[in-house]
């Protein structure tokens, strides 16, 4: 898909995610869209400010192209805690945070290449700043027995091929192999349940780096994601 210019703010979007000097225990990327700078604000003034040495905390924003880049880029400018993924700033919200969060792991992962967990959140969330980092910390101690690590609690959907969309949210885990099967009281099939980590919605996650690629390669075993809700 041809976007525009790799260059937002002046900032190259290659160049930002270069492997950062600092190591830290967890690396949160908080899904945003362009125009909730108050929303922005107002966590850099309460749980951002909280942040330990070894938890790193980015905005991510969709700006191709930005709606308002006078105000975006000042914002940028002033905090310099925002990371721009190369996406339509105009996606819906069905499959926008999706998006800039695939991108924000692409990028997390390159830009924090010895941190042991990358996550997400939203931007109108509050995190206890303290008690994640004490728990990553804890987690990544385990991480020799137990590489595949998730933080948060299960979510799953089904999902219908005729619309090409998903359908029947729920908390807690069915364990079930997937299957096609029709749904109750309609006349379409359903595939699944997926069980997943809040990549498409979902106020915050985490897992441990090495999963990332295997859930994007078994997104149907019923046991992968975990999320806070």
């Amino acid at each position: 898909m041809p976007f525009p210019s790799p260059t937002m703010c002046g900032v190259d979007l290659k160049q930002q995610c270069s492997p950062a000097a600092s190591s830290p225990v967890g690396a949160i990327g908080i899904l945003s869209h362009e125009p909730r700078g108050r929303m922005r604000d107002t966590l850099r003034v309460t749980w951002l400010r909280e942040l330990e040495p070894g938890l790193e905390a980015r905005f991510v924003i969709r700006g191709a192209p930005l709606t308002d880049a006078g105000a975006t880029c000042g914002e940028h400018e002033t905090h310099s805690d925002i990371v721009f993924v190369n996406a339509p700033s105009d996606l819906r919200r069905e499959n926008g945070p999706l998006l800039s969060f695939v991108l924000w792991l692409r990028c997390a992962m390159l830009a924090f290449p010895r941190a042991p967990f990358v996550g997400k959140a939203d931007d109108d969330v509050w995190v206890a700043a303290r008690w994640v980092h004490h728990t990553l910390s804890q987690l990544s101690s385990l991480r020799w027995q137990q590489p595949y690590i998730y933080v948060g609690g299960f979510e799953q959907y089904h999902w219908r091929p005729d619309v090409d969309a998903p359908a029947r949210w729920s908390n807690g885990v069915q364990r079930e192999s997937c299957r096609d099967r029709p749904s109750e009281g309609a006349d379409h099939w359903l595939h699944g349940p997926f069980s997943f980590a809040g990549e498409r919605r979902g106020p915050s996650a985490g897992k441990s780096v090495p999963r990332c690629p295997r859930a994007r390669q078994q997104p149907c075993d019923g046991r992968l994601a975990l999320q806070d809700r």
